[in-house]
């Protein structure tokens, strides 16, 4: 199991859900959120969400760079 955060530089990551992890594994892949929805099964929006909320615990600046950290990190297997 994860540690609860992660420390990269002076922020403080808090550690991603298990459906976020999910997500940013899909994206890294290529899916758009359509494919993530249809996948997971979830909806278009909550893939977004979800997204959305690991990009903010990464401290990434757009979804590419959330899947650089994630792969940094370990949340991301290519």
């Amino acid at each position: 199991m994860r540690n609860q955060t992660n420390t990269r530089s002076d922020k403080l990551i808090t550690a991603l859900t298990r459906r976020e992890t999910e997500v940013l594994n899909l994206a890294a892949r290529g899916l758009k959120y359509d494919e993530i929805a249809k996948e997971l099964p979830i909806t278009k929006d909550t893939a977004k969400a979800h997204m959305e909320n690991a990009r903010h615990k990464l401290g990434a600046i757009n979804k590419a760079h959330a899947i650089a950290l994630g792969v940094t990190f370990g949340y991301v297997r290519l």
